[in-house]
């Protein structure tokens, strides 16, 4: 199956967390998509967010005003539900090398 497969029907909401002390300001996409373009700092969450659901949707914290990816992960989403995701510190060196990303981001369905 092939990365962000959308659901053009299906909804969901989505919020995001910055729980990282050393990441700085974030920006947030979820399918390519940015959702929120800046100022996600230490400790600050952003609304929900209503975007379409789907299958293989790929998560990316971002550098606040570049395109370098902090951290990134995927989601396989159903309609209707809310899905919290969390910036939740630095990657172990062996991950880093391993992945590419300096983040680590877990998420919650609520």
């Amino acid at each position: 199956m092939r990365k962000n497969t959308l659901d053009p029907s299906g909804q969901f909401n989505v919020k995001a967390v910055n729980a990282s002390a050393t990441a700085g300001p974030q920006s947030f996409a979820l399918a390519g998509s940015v959702l929120i373009r800046e100022g996600l700092n230490f400790t600050d969450a952003s609304s929900y967010i209503n975007t379409a659901s789907g299958k293989r949707l790929a998560t990316e914290f971002k550098n606040e005003g570049t395109n370098s990816v902090y951290a990134s992960g995927e989601i396989w989403t159903a309609n209707g539900v809310n899905f919290t995701f969390y910036l939740a510190g630095k990657a172990r060196q062996h991950a880093k090398k391993f992945s590419g990303r300096s983040g680590i981001t877990k998420q919650w369905e609520s």
